[in-house]
């Protein structure tokens, strides 16, 4: 049997195809404080090219068809 999700840790590449989740997590953080804000996956690029640039542990589950199910840094 197959694990539901591998972990892998996050590369320069791959933050344009991540950069979407971080976004909406972004958006629904703000959401908290009733602020509705629009998931810009440009900005959620940048902010975890930030990171990996910056040598910060950067960690994401990708399911077993190849799809992001999640981020952690």
């Amino acid at each position: 049997m197959q694990p539901a999700f591998t972990i892998v840790p996050v590369t320069r590449a791959d933050c344009p195809s991540l950069g979407g989740l971080c976004a909406r997590f972004r958006a629904a953080l703000r959401s908290y404080k009733g602020l509705i804000s629009t998931p810009d996956a440009a900005a959620g690029c940048a902010e975890l090219t930030e990171y990996v640039d910056a040598n910060w542990p950067v960690y994401a589950a990708k399911t077993a068809d190849g799809q992001w199910a999640g981020y952690i840094v």
